[in-house]
Order: C-alpha cells, then structure tokens, then sequence
C-alpha cells in the first residue's frame, strides 16, 4: 500500500506590539509608533493610556496672558488685570507681556505694576510738571513729591538748554528735589517736565534682581532691585544698562539659562553675560531662534531651555542645539505656546491651520497627541495650568470623563517574523467598566468599525480580529479613559515557498 506523507499545516507564527514608543507621523516608522490619536500620555509607556482629567478653573470674557507669582495666578482677561481671581487693575485690549520681580508683577506695553503685598496697581512712572526754580543743586517744582531719592529723571521743557539733561535724585523733600552739587545754574523756568521714565519693552524677563528687556534693536536692564528706574548711569555696581545690538529683524523672545540671559531673534541668540553693567558682554550664536509670533515660546526646564523655532522644537543646555521635533514629521507649526510640569513638556500650537496640543516627556523622548484644546499660555503651581479662549483650565485633578484614540500601522500584511498575517489580538485592561472599539482600515480605505467590546468589570480584555486580505492596513482603538492598551499581537502562518502576493 502506498503511504502519502502528511501535510503539516504552517506553524502560527506571533508579533506582539507590547512595547510602544510615541507620536511619529514619519513614513518610516517603527511598528510600536502611534501614528495619530486623541487624549494619549507618555506616562503609562511601554503601554498607552489616557492623560489625565482636565478641570475648569475659571472663565474668561477674553483672556490674553498668564502669569504665576507667590503662589498664585495673574491674569489679564480684556482690559482687567486680575490677581487671584480679583481684578486689581485695568490694562489695554491685546496681548501683554508680564514678569515678576520681587512682590511687583510688571506688565507691558502699559509700564504697569501690581504690588503683591500692598496690592497697589500703578505705573513704573512719574511725572511732573509746571513752573520750576532752581538752585545749583535743588528744583523746587509742585508735584515733585511724586518721585523718591535714587530716581533717574530726566528735565525738558527749559529755556535754558543746560538744564534739559537726566539727573539722579539724591534727596526729595516735599516739592523740593536735591541734585548733585553744581547741576544747574541758578533761575526759574516757566514750563518745565520732570519725567521717571521706563523704555517701552517689547519683552521683558526678571534675573538677579534686575528687569532685562528688548525695546528697537536694544537690549537693556533696570537698576539692581528697581524695576522703576532705567536712566541711572553712573559707573556704579547697581546702575541700569542699555547697549544696542547689529543683528537684523525683531526680537522673539526671552529666557535665563544659568547664569546668562538669551535674548532671541528668529535665525539668531543673543547671550548676556556678567554680573554687573561694569562687564556685560553680548555674544551672538547663529542658532536657530524663537519663532515669530509664539510670544510664550520658550520656557526653561530643570536649567535646560526649549523654544519653538523654524525647525520645530529645539533643546538647549549652552552647548549646541538639538532639535527634537523629528517625529512630528512634515507640516506648518506656528502660535507655538510651552509650559511643562514635572519632567512633561505641553506643546500648544496650531499645526495646518488646526488647533493641537501636544506633550513631550523629556525622560523617555516621547511625543504623545493630547487633542485639539488651543491654550495660548501656561503656568506651573501646584498643576500646570492653561489659558484657553474661554477660561482657565487645569491641565490634571479634574473629573471629566473622555475616551481616548490610538492609529497603529500601517502594517504590511507579509510581515517578515509572522509571515501571512490573517489575524489580530488586542490586550486591554480596565480599570472601570468602559467600552472598546475597533476600526481598521484595508489599503488606505476609510476605517470601518470591527468589533466593540463592552467591558462590564475591571480586568484585562482580549478582542481577536480577522484581517481580509491586502497589501497593509492600518488599526484604530477607541478605550474608556479607565483603560490601558497592554499588547497588540500580529498573527500569521508562515509557509515555505513563494509568498503570496496581493
């Protein structure tokens, strides 16, 4: 009798997806890569997960700019400028600039400044004016009581041109201002302008005690611990500084880094350095700058800067730049706002024309897609939070219930380690009851729904999917926001022979 020898069916072959690496929208990406999704993190990798809940903090009629200072939020919403939730003082429509310095926060264009501890709202400067006698060292002018000993004022308006010049105040006495001895000669004028003036700061940052700003194509700072007084310039160790730089185009930003200050300009930095005015030297990097028009742009993390540039986002810790912004891929990234908590970077920006936000987790080198939330600046107190066109979020510690969306693939469906893939196996656990969804999509098609999976008790879920055939595909997961994706597993037969072809 003639035996046959038996056709042994093609081993089950199986490539788990178990450990995922991040947003990247490259063409060439790894399997493990997310391609696209909706309210991911960073935190729960190898495994994908939901960010955390949001809270509503406040709302707003038209805020434009947000600020932490002694543990608390500052806010400019239209034309009030609010201080832990109560409006403190008004400020023109549109977009400020703002820093703290001691207990004063400062704010520009206005040259304003709210003081924490005897929360007054006034202004950097001060004037007077009217009729004036002066001696070789005193003007006596009404109103003069207005400036304090140590102010740098500056006198127009006198017939005696000798007299229009900028002065230190060495004592103020009711209406009478003491000089220095030799000042002036001896008369009266009959319309004189005593000013205190403050340049008009494009931007503007705190570092040791001074307020630094840009104003034209100058670099400039303040009087040690005197965010009133600029004009003082007399060779001493706390006088204020200003130099004007030979880069061209507009100045983008602002930020400390150790022990120097980094003024930016779009395809340049420009770095400060010294402790006195006595030695400040500027020297300019051409690195790539902050990006026009992404006026909290920049942010220092754990004294390692990060700003959005023409090329994306960019690290830097003095040495050379890195750009970090690869797995982005192609695309128009502009409006860019950062603010980070912990060791979490949140990028917000608009991407084609689309509101998007994004985080970067600075430990593992992940991107991760948050949603479509524009928050236009953040700051850090006990959370992170955001200023949106509507209010005041806090990006953790809300309630809000949400599901949360992955892309995996595209996959070849001749896969090299599983051969012939004709079937998928999705890990899931659950923390809560919730809801799987799974979509997939044949040769670049439209997803189509199949399978959902209600899930009634915390625990782990398993969904199989058959695949049909085709040159690759790709899988959209949709997962309760108690969910964690543990594992996707490709499985296929790999015979011998010629591979079959689509």
């Amino acid at each position: 009798m003639l035996t046959m020898p038996a056709l042994r069916e093609p081993a089950l072959r199986r490539k788990s997806l178990w450990k995922f690496s991040g947003l990247d929208r490259r063409p060439a990406a790894a399997d493990g890569a997310v391609r696209e999704g909706r309210n991911l993190t960073a935190a729960a990798l190898p495994c994908l997960a939901a960010r955390a809940p949001r809270e509503q903090i406040a709302a707003y009629d038209h805020p434009t700019d947000l600020i932490a200072a002694r543990g608390k939020l500052a806010v400019i919403d239209g034309t009030n400028f609010l201080y832990d939730g109560v409006v403190r003082g008004q400020v023109s429509a549109g977009a400020h600039q703002m820093a703290v310095m001691g207990a004063k926060i400062v704010v520009f264009p206005e040259k304003a400044f709210y003081d924490i501890d005897s929360q007054v709202f006034g202004s950097l400067e001060a004037t007077a004016s009217g009729a004036a006698t002066f001696t070789d060292c005193t003007i006596e002018l009404p109103g003069a009581s207005v400036f304090r000993p140590g102010d740098g004022v500056t006198i127009s308006g006198c017939a005696d041109g000798d007299k229009n010049r900028t002065v230190v105040l060495r004592a103020v006495e009711g209406d009478v201002l003491t000089v220095a001895e030799g000042c002036f000669a001896p008369g009266a004028e009959s319309a004189v302008t005593l000013t205190r003036a403050v340049p008009a700061l494009d931007w503007v940052i705190e570092k040791d005690n001074r307020l630094w700003g840009t104003h034209d194509n100058c670099i400039c700072c303040s009087v040690l611990g005197d965010p009133m007084n600029w004009n003082v310039f007399e060779g001493l160790a706390f006088d204020g500084w200003e130099t004007a730089v030979g880069t061209d185009g507009p100045f983008t930003g602002a930020a400390c880094l150790g022990s120097h200050l980094i003024f930016f300009k779009e395809d340049c930095v420009h770095k400060i350095y010294g402790a006195k005015p006595s030695n400040f030297q500027v020297q300019v990097s051409r690195l790539p700058g902050v990006l026009a028009g992404c006026p909290h742009g920049v942010l220092n993390v754990g004294e390692r800067l990060y700003w959005w540039s023409r090329d994306g986002l960019i690290g830097y810790g003095g040495a050379s730049a890195e750009r970090l912004s690869e797995p982005l891929g192609e695309g128009s990234y502009t409006g860019a706002a950062l603010g980070a908590m912990g060791h979490v970077l949140y990028v917000s920006l608009v991407h084609d024309g689309l509101p998007e936000t994004l985080t970067y987790d600075l430990e593992q080198g992940a991107w991760m897609p948050e949603d479509d939330e524009r928050f236009t600046a953040f700051a850090a107190l006990d959370r992170l939070y955001g200023l949106t066109a509507d209010g005041l979020v806090a990006l953790s510690g809300g309630d809000e219930d949400f599901t949360w969306t992955v892309e995996l693939g595209p996959f070849d469906m001749e896969d090299r380690e599983s051969g012939l893939l004709n079937r998928l196996s999705i890990l899931a656990e659950y923390d809560a009851p919730g809801e799987l969804t799974a979509e997939l999509s044949f040769d670049d098609s439209p997803y189509r729904r199949a399978a959902v999976r209600t899930v009634r008790r915390a625990g782990r879920v398993t969904v199989p999917l058959r695949l049909r055939r085709c040159g690759r595909f790709c899988i959209r997961l949709t997962l309760g926001r108690d969910a964690t994706l543990r594992n996707v597993a490709l499985l296929g037969r790999k015979g011998s022979g010629t591979p079959w072809q689509t």
